[in-house]
């Protein structure tokens, strides 16, 4: 599979037979890689090969749960299908580029869990938006030396998104999109775009851990959300001089009466309880 020639790849694995797929990059390492039960129908759309080099497809028998017959049936046909970016991007070093507000258009399923994004936004407010046609996640990850996962937000109903995440200095983001455990397969569209700034002070993420507090100026309210249980919100609070007394009010509603509100002081640059 050549990069000026893309094409979509259908897969139909015997009766009785598992298939192991994988797409192997010009270095002979699985770019993409995934087990179709017997019976199972998958297709990858929009296989393209980097700049330099080409794809090679590598089919082999997985658990045989019958007797013999047909392996698997495979399908080759031009043009790129139900995805608008190149396959395989399945791994961070093969994320496709983003532009600003520009929606990109993709699919996931048994062969294809994961989609890598970046986008290169130094110091800007973001949003960002995902649409899909069945359950998944949205992960977001940034490149301060090392790639870590700052988000990820369960996919439940049509739509997902985070109204506001502040890029960092280097400006680079990650952002992955996963397929739901059990879902066959789905459609999506993700787009990444500026912000709008509130006219009130508002909580902006990532501020999950100490080194990305959210600095609260004096007594102006904040107005925040924990959208997950696993999230927590991180805010350093200026204290004018040795010895004051500083109150701190949360409201929130009654379905949120399991907020938990620590306090901690800070020690050179250690939090301490």
């Amino acid at each position: 599979i050549r990069k000026e020639e893309p094409a979509t790849l259908r897969i139909e694995a015997g009766s009785g037979t598992e298939v192991l797929v994988e797409v192997l990059s010009s270095s002979a390492e699985p770019a993409k890689a995934g087990r179709l039960a017997p019976g199972a129908v998958a297709v990858l759309s929009n296989l393209a090969a980097p700049a330099e080099g080409h794809l090679v497809l590598r089919l082999s028998p997985g658990v045989r749960r019958g007797g013999p017959g047909e392996s698997y049936r495979l399908e080759l046909a031009p043009g790129p299908g139900q995805d608008s970016d190149p396959e395989p991007n399945d791994r961070p070093r093969d994320a496709l580029a983003l532009d600003l507000a520009r929606p990109a258009k993709g699919a996931i399923g048994p062969l294809d869990p994961v989609d890598w994004y970046r986008l290169d936004a130094p110091g800007r407010l973001l949003s960002i938006r995902l649409v899909a046609s069945a359950k998944g996640a949205l992960e977001i990850w940034d490149d301060e030396g090392d790639l870590a996962l700052r988000r990820r937000q369960e996919v439940e109903g049509p739509e997902g998104n985070v109204p506001r995440w502040q890029s960092g200095p280097d400006g680079r983001i990650y952002v992955a999109v996963l397929a739901a455990p059990g879902e066959s397969s789905a459609t999506y569209e993700i787009t990444i775009d500026e912000a709008f700034t509130p006219e009130v002070a508002t909580e902006v993420e990532p501020n999950d851990r100490a080194s990305r507090a959210m600095v609260s100026c004096g007594s102006e309210a904040v107005h925040g959300s924990l959208d997950l249980a696993s999230d927590i919100d991180w805010f350093l609070i200026p204290v004018p001089r040795s010895g004051q007394t500083v109150s701190v009010v949360i409201e929130a509603p009654q379905a949120a009466s399991n907020l938990v509100l620590d306090l901690f002081s800070l020690e050179g640059n250690v939090p301490r309880f």
